[in-house]
């Protein structure tokens, strides 16, 4: 997918070690985790040049947050009904309905 660009939103779909890399990372990305997408660019990988997903809140590959775009899905969300318009509305208001407190579940004993 070449449509990638800062803000997006990333979904892992090969998480863990999937080469033979003589290092190791300290963290690798989790398949079905989220992540968002700081930059994007092209970058040399142990199994060589890639277009590379800079991951904002990603785990660290060696030196940085870069890992080859192939290991993501791009995730769009769907166009914003009547109702999901009007929640957000309501949500972004500076001042916050009565009814929008969290309502206590549990009772102290």
């Amino acid at each position: 997918m070449t449509d990638w660009k800062p803000g997006d939103i990333a979904l892992c779909v090969k998480g863990g070690k999937i080469t033979d890399a003589p290092y190791e990372a300290k963290d690798y990305p989790v398949s079905g985790k989220l992540y968002t997408v700081g930059s994007v660019g092209i970058s040399m990988f142990y199994s060589g040049l890639k277009r590379h997903l800079e991951l904002v809140d990603g785990p660290i590959n060696i030196h940085d947050r870069r890992w080859p775009a192939h290991r993501f899905v791009k995730v769009t969300p769907p166009e914003a009904d009547e109702f999901d318009k009007e929640v957000i509305e309501l949500y972004n208001k500076k001042e916050k309905p009565a009814d929008a407190k969290p309502k206590r579940i549990a009772t102290t004993v």
